[in-house]
C-alpha cells in the first residue's frame, strides 16, 4: 500500500489534540526527516507526560512509538531505540539517540479541515464503535495482523477477529460499558478513531494503535431466534474453524438422532479429537452443546457465536476450506445391532478406526459373522541413534533393566511384563502395511458410498440385502417381483 493511501498526516495532530495544553505540545504534529521521506507524527497523550506517535517509513510501513516527559526532558521510543528530543532556533526537531548520530525533522504544516472525523469513545461511544465496525484494522504493533470489529447479540457487544495475514488467530469478545473499551481481558480506558486511525490508551498505560486497511464487509446476521430455519442451514453446513495454538480445530455439526439433536465431531489435522452432542429445544429456545446451554446463537457474516446463561460468548468462524453441503438426516445411517442385521453390521464395523484417545481400534469378524475379536493398539515409531532409543514426541531411555518377567526402561519411559496370553495382534511388513492400506481405503468407500438395495426378511428373522443398480427413477415404468 502506499503511504498516501494509508493514512492522511496533515491533520492528525488537529484532531487528536483534544485535552489540555502542556509544555510538551510545541513538539506535536508531523514531522518529515530532512535526509528522507521518513515522517514522524508525534500525537496528543491521553494524560499528561506521555503519548502515542507515529514512523511512516518511505518503504510505507509505519512503526508506533511512545513518548514520555520526565525530569523536564521530552523523549520518544520508536522500536528499540530511544531519543531526546529537542527544537532548534529554527524550530526544527532533532532526537538524539544515546549514542550514534542524530535524526533532524522539519515540520510539515498542519491541516485543520477535518476535525469532524475524530469521535472520542467517553463522549460518544455510539460513533465511536460505528467507526470501528466500517473498517478492517491493521494492528501496528504486527502489521500482519488484521482485525476486524462486529457486533452480535447487541451493538454495545460483539466478537473481534484476528487475522495473521489470511490465517485466524483467534476469535475474541468486545465490548463497551461506561465508557471502557474492553477487547478480551485488555481494558482500554481511552479510545479515539477518525476514519483512518483508531488510538488507545489501557490500563496499564499502554497504546494501542489501529490503522484503518479497507472497508469492511456489509453485516449479515442470521440470527436462531428469528430465523430458526436460516440459522441451522448455516450451523449444519459444512465445518468451522476453532482457533488453538497448534493446527485448527474443526468443529462438524451433523443431525444424527433427530433435525434438533446431533453430535459435533472435532478433530485436528483430519484426526478425531473430541465429541459431544448438541441439541435444541423449541419450547425453551436453548441450544446445548456439550452440556452447556446457549441461550442464544446466530451467524455473524461467517462467523457462529452462542451466549450462554451468564453471559459469555463462544465464536466459531467458517472454517477455510469449508465444504457448502448442508447436512440432514438423509446422510445419516442407522443400523440395528442385531443378528439380523450381521451383513450390515459387518459392514459399517470391518474397516480400521481411531479414536479420541489416539489408539487404533478394529473388529475381528469369526466365519459366523456374530462373534470375533475387538483389537486396541497403538504404534508409535521408534530409532536407536547413537545411545539413545528415540520415540516418536515422547521419552528418550538410555537403558533397559530385565528383572524376572519384567523390563524397565529408564527416564520413565514405561514398565513391561511379558505376556504369553493368546493375542490376534502381529507386527505387519512394510508391502503388507500398503496392502492393508489399500484395503482399508476400499472399506472406507463402501461407508460413504450411498446405493440402492432391495432388503428381503426370511421366515428365521434373518435379512437379505439385494444391491441393484443405481438407475434414474424417473426412467422406471412398472417394478414386479416373480417367483418361480
Amino acid at each position: 500500500m502506499k503511504y498516501a493511501s494509508q493514512i492522511s498526516l496533515s491533520f492528525l495532530l488537529y484532531v487528536f489534540s483534544f485535552s489540555f495544553l502542556h509544555a510538551d505540545d510545541k513538539f506535536y504534529g508531523s514531522w518529515e526527516d530532512v535526509n528522507s521521506q521518513d515522517r514522524l507524527e508525534i500525537l496528543d497523550g491521553f494524560k499528561p507526560n506521555i503519548g502515542p506517535a507515529l514512523y511512516f517509513s518511505a518503504d510505507g510501513s509505519v512503526k508506533s512509538a511512545v513518548w514520555k516527559i520526565k525530569d523536564d526532558v521530552f523523549t520518544i521510543d520508536i522500536g528499540y531505540s530511544s531519543y531526546n528530543a529537542a527544537l532548534d532556533q529554527e524550530n526544527s526537531l532533532e532526537l538524539q539517540p544515546k549514542y550514534g548520530s542524530s535524526l533532524y525533522f522539519n515540520r510539515i504544516p498542519t491541516n485543520q479541515n477535518t476535525s469532524e472525523n475524530v469521535v472520542v469513545l467517553s463522549d460518544n461511544s455510539s460513533d465511536f464503535l460505528s467507526k470501528l465496525q466500517q473498517k478492517v484494522w491493521i494492528l501496528q504493533s504486527n502489521e500482519k495482523r488484521e482485525v476486524t470489529f462486529r457486533p452480535t447479540f447487541s451493538f454495545e457487544t460483539g466478537v473481534v477477529e484476528f487475522f495473521d495475514g489470511d490465517i485466524l488467530e483467534s476469535l475474541r469478545e468486545w465490548s463497551v460499558a461506561s465508557g471502557i473499551f474492553k477487547i478480551d481481558r485488555d481494558v482500554i480506558i481511552e479510545g479515539r478513531a477518525t476514519d483512518d486511525i483508531f488510538i488507545g490508551l489501557d490500563a496499564r498505560d499502554k497504546f494501542i494503535i489501529f490503522k484503518a486497511d479497507r472497508p469492511s464487509q456489509a453485516q449479515d446476521v442470521t440470527d436462531l431466534q428469528t430465523k430458526r430455519s436460516d440459522f441451522f442451514d448455516a450451523f449444519l453446513t459444512g465445518e468451522w474453524q476453532q482457533s488453538s495454538y497448534t493446527a485448527p480445530l474443526i468443529r462438524k455439526f451433523r443431525p444424527v438422532y433427530g433435525d434438533l439433536k446431533g453430535a459435533d465431531f472435532t478433530t485436528q489435522d483430519g484426526k478425531l479429537v473430541n465429541f459431544s452432542e448438541w441439541e435444541y429445544s423449541p419450547s425453551t429456545g436453548v441450544l446445548k452443546i456439550s452440556g452447556t446451554e446457549y441461550i442464544s446463537a446466530m451467524v455473524v457474516n461467517d462467523t457462529l457465536a452462542f451466549l450462554d446463561q451468564k453471559g459469555n460468548q463462544i465464536f466459531l468462524k467458517r472454517a477455510r476450506e469449508s465444504s457448502d453441503k448442508r447436512y440432514s438426516l438423509s446422510d445419516v445411517v442407522e443400523t440395528p445391532l442385531s443378528e439380523n442385521e450381521k451383513n450390515n453390521v459387518i459392514k459399517y464395523l470391518s474397516p480400521q478406526f481411531r479414536a479420541i484417545d489416539r489408539f487404533q481400534y478394529q473388529f475381528e469378524f469369526l466365519p459366523d459373522g456374530r462373534s470375533g475379536f475387538f483389537h486396541k493398539w497403538q504404534s508409535t515409531p521408534f530409532v536407536v541413534t547413537g545411545e539413545t532409543l528415540h520415540f516418536t514426541d515422547g521419552p528418550k531411555p538410555t537403558r533397559i533393566y530385565s528383572v524376572e518377567d519384567f523390563v524397565i526402561f529408564d527416564a520413565y519411559a514405561g514398565v513391561f511384563q511379558l505376556d504369553g496370553s493368546e493375542s490376534r495382534l502381529r507386527p505387519k511388513t512394510d508391502d503388507e502395511a500398503k496392502a492393508d492400506l489399500a484395503i482399508q481405503e476400499a472399506l472406507g468407500a463402501r461407508l460413504v458410498e450411498k446405493s440402492i438395495h432391495i432388503k428381503i426378511s426370511l421366515k428365521d428373522g434373518s435379512k437379505i440385502d439385494i444391491p441393484i443398480p443405481n438407475i434414474d427413477f424417473s426412467d422406471v415404468g412398472t417394478v414386479s417381483l416373480g417367483l418361480e
